[in-house]
């Protein structure tokens, strides 16, 4: 009745703060889980965080901003 979907290596903290980021059109993650999350908007093809798909600019965007030990896009 209800289907599951299993998204393998895909963390759970990754996965919210990218339906947040979908949403809401911004995101805050620990740099710390920086790599991890970009990983897996690649994977799941988020457009606009990614170097491919931004082509190549800063990173990841244009508007992401460091704040502390927090990276906000």
């Amino acid at each position: 009745k209800h289907p599951v979907i299993v998204l393998q290596d895909v963390a759970f903290t990754d996965l919210h703060a990218l339906v947040e980021f979908i949403y809401h059109g911004e995101v805050n993650v620990h740099q710390r889980s920086l790599s991890s999350f970009l990983k897996t908007a690649e994977v799941l093809r988020v457009s606009g965080l990614t170097q491919q798909q931004a082509e190549e600019t800063h990173n990841v965007c244009q508007k992401c901003l460091f704040n502390d030990d927090r990276f906000s896009c």
